[in-house]
């Protein structure tokens, strides 16, 4: 008897721990849900912020915060004039913290954004809780928040100054505010859903995929069709000035490649959660496969049709548009990913057996694996900070330096110890006086003419070169001006050395006889 009690004691903790976590699971309520899934989301993406240097797109950010008003206009009626809301609240945030003596550091650039991802996260399990009712609903929540919050592709642009996470809120938020008014319509719950989708339009024009998913929800299942219309005609116009004015600005996306099949899966899988995507994919099978053997559909109503279409829509359409005008990155569907998180667990909730748990936890852990790893990268695309230090630590005075395109200046200015023409450090030949990044009504400034720049890069013996490729391909550039420094730089000057960044190459050209910098 005594041998027996020795071998149950151990078995007998595990059936007690196991049915403390089903008590625990099973009186779940949804404060702890979305307190939970909350915390997750502080630590995931409010931890490391400044760790990594900012990328050109956040240089870009950081330009147009330290525009004056009237500067950052002039710039948007050039450019970038979608992101013209992102760029003003930038710029109020910057000046708040110069107002209490605080230098906008990158972690205090993306913090925004970051807070608008935790913020993200706790309304969706909210939504989640609310949406799958008082039985299932917590659940739900803290599945859908946990797979949010530990979702590399939001945990990557929650760490990045550019207004994705905010556009995921503000769709969120709109979601919630749909479905409120289409339960309870009435003119205040239409104008807060208005007003939702119309913020979240301007953090982001990408964000417009899931108002139109919202759209197809009205349209199966609103009552009051006429205060609908009337709603969305609003929404329409209140969006109708960025919509013309991005429509006229769509050299901004030049830089996306032509749709092939391959883009088209890696795109797909990264809002799938990249590696995630293989359980996620095997949680969708087995729900298919529980649905034909027990011969009834996926649970219906206007919460389905929304998670359905805000899920699928948003990719599908930039898919789609991707043939006529190339659009497919992932970034621009990122307002897709909060309700693939919450269909994949209400879909494990309902199925409530150990196959789905295993796979939503494979899938979590995953998640954190691939997020702990991308956020312990030393850079994100480009290493500007780096690049710098390696121009200013070797260069002399009477140095040169010329940019390959000519943007690539407002990255390095970011990091740039010396500033431009102050004899210190390598003199911005191109630059044209008085049209500097901060001045100019294009993104890097404006440079000379074509002639002027071959003259002036010729006057130096050594020059450095900031450029979005290795020195061989720098012939592939077309503006004037940048062609003049290509053809300065072929005559007579020889490559001594180069360094890759990233994306970012530095190189050093010299006259034949002239010393060299450390490499």
């Amino acid at each position: 008897m005594e041998q027996i009690i020795l071998r149950s004691g151990p078995g007998l903790d595990t059936v007690r721990s196991k049915r403390a976590v089903a008590r625990w699971w099973g009186s779940l309520t949804t404060r702890q849900a979305v307190g939970i899934s909350s915390f997750v989301a502080v630590l995931t993406c409010l931890t490391g912020l400044g760790y990594q240097p900012l990328s050109w797109d956040e240089a870009v950010t950081a330009l147009a915060a330290d525009r004056e008003p009237l500067r950052l206009a002039s710039l948007l009626s050039r450019t970038d004039a979608p992101l013209g809301a992102y760029y003003a609240a930038i710029h109020l945030w910057t000046m708040l913290l110069a107002a209490v003596g605080l230098t906008p550091t990158e972690a205090l650039l993306r913090l925004p954004t970051a807070v608008a991802a935790v913020a993200a996260v706790t309304v969706t399990a909210a939504c989640a809780a609310s949406w799958f009712g008082p039985r299932r609903g917590p659940r739900v929540a803290v599945i859908a928040g946990v797979l949010l919050a530990t979702h590399p592709l939001f945990v990557f642009y929650a760490h990045d100054a550019r207004p994705y996470t905010i556009a995921v809120l503000l769709t969120v938020v709109a979601s919630g505010a749909l479905i409120s008014a289409l339960s309870r319509p009435s003119p205040l719950r239409l104008a807060a859903y208005a007003l939702a989708a119309v913020l979240a339009i301007y953090a982001h024009m990408f964000a417009g995929l899931v108002v139109a998913a919202h759209a197809l929800v009205v349209v199966r299942h609103g009552v009051d069709r006429r205060r609908w219309l009337v709603t969305g005609a609003a929404v329409a116009a209140a969006v109708a000035p960025l919509a013309w004015i991005g429509s006229h600005q769509t050299g901004e996306l030049g830089w996306i490649p032509k749709p092939t099949p391959a883009a088209v899966v890696s795109v797909l899988g990264k809002l799938a959660g990249g590696a995630e995507a293989v359980p996620l994919a095997a949680l969708a099978v087995l729900v298919v496969a529980t649905l034909r053997a027990r011969r009834r559909p996926w649970p219906a109503g206007v919460r389905g049709t929304l998670l359905i279409g805000w899920a699928v829509l948003p990719p599908a359409l930039l898919v789609l548009a991707d043939f006529g005008y190339p659009v497919l990155v992932a970034r621009y569907a990122l307002v897709a990913v909060p309700a693939m998180a919450v269909a994949a667990a209400g879909a494990a909730v309902w199925l409530n057996n150990r196959a789905a748990a295993a796979l939503l936890a494979l899938t979590v852990a995953s998640a954190v694996a691939t997020t702990v790893y991308q956020q312990a990268q030393p850079f994100k695309y480009e290493d500007f900070r780096a690049a710098t230090d390696a121009i200013e630590d070797s260069s002399r005075p009477g140095d040169a330096i010329v940019f390959l395109p000519s943007a690539m200046r407002v990255g390095y200015d970011q990091y740039s110890r010396s500033g431009f023409d102050d004899g210190r450090g390598p003199v911005d030949v191109a630059l044209a006086p008085g049209d500097g990044p901060l001045i100019a009504d294009l993104i890097g400034g404006v440079e000379l003419a074509p002639d002027r720049v071959r003259r002036a890069v010729a006057d130096h013996q050594r020059v450095f070169v900031v450029g979005d490729g290795p020195p061989q391909t720098m012939a592939r550039h077309r503006a004037p001006q940048d062609r003049a420094k290509v053809a300065a730089l072929r005559d007579g000057y020889v490559l001594a050395w180069a360094r890759r960044f990233g994306v970012v190459t530095v190189s050093l050209f010299t006259r034949p006889g002239a010393t060299l910098g450390a490499g």
